[in-house]
């Protein structure tokens, strides 16, 4: 959880370094499609166990632009995972999601940028399994990527995220808390329309 924290608290304080001081800014909206290798950590009563189960999902964003390249975003999440987290209904994690960054936009339209990202997410487990409906994530990522503006303001492009999440405790018969923690790497492609 401490390393949660540090990257939460580091994306917040750094919205306003990278949004820049200017007053002028544009609006976008975005919407990106990834795939992520995700590495899981459970620990319940001393003993733990490590899984991979990779995911895919789509995250749709509102964003402010400053004319100093900086942004900050917010927006919703969809994930689903190859193999059930908690149970077999595997049901999908929703997040919101919160965020900065800041482009450089090249003479050749090229776009390279940097960004941080917080993420609160929910998804709907088996109660009569668990002593509750819905397991929680909490996350933080940082990422690099490549924009180019194709024209009117419209910009594809390709990113590549390291994301850490921790997961609400759940309980169990005979257990008295199964901890989640999860590294991953993600590859994602994108559009972005100003406006």
């Amino acid at each position: 959880m401490n390393k949660l924290t540090l990257l939460a608290a580091a994306t917040l304080f750094s919205l306003p370094a990278l949004a820049g001081t200017e007053n002028h800014f544009t609006k976008s909206v975005s919407v990106d499609y990834f795939q992520s290798s995700n590495d899981f950590t459970a620990e319940w009563n001393g003993q733990s166990n490590e899984i991979t189960n990779d995911s895919t999902g789509v995250a749709a964003k509102f964003n402010w632009e400053y004319i100093s390249g900086g942004s900050f975003f917010l927006g919703y999440q969809y994930e689903s995972f190859d193999i059930g987290l908690y149970d077999d209904l595997n049901n999908p994690l929703h997040s919101f999601i919160l965020g900065g960054g800041k482009e450089w936009v090249l003479e050749n339209k090229l776009a390279p940028y940097i960004q941080g990202t917080f993420s609160f997410g929910f998804m709907s487990i088996d109660d009569s399994f668990y002593d509750t409906d819905s397991a929680n994530a909490l996350g933080g990522k940082v990422g690099v990527g490549l924009g180019y503006y194709i024209a009117n303001g419209w910009r594809a492009n390709i990113g590549l995220d390291a994301q850490y999440r921790s997961w609400s405790p759940i309980e169990i018969a005979f257990i008295d808390d199964i901890e989640i923690s999860e590294t991953s790497i993600i590859w994602s492609v994108g559009i972005k329309k100003k406006f």
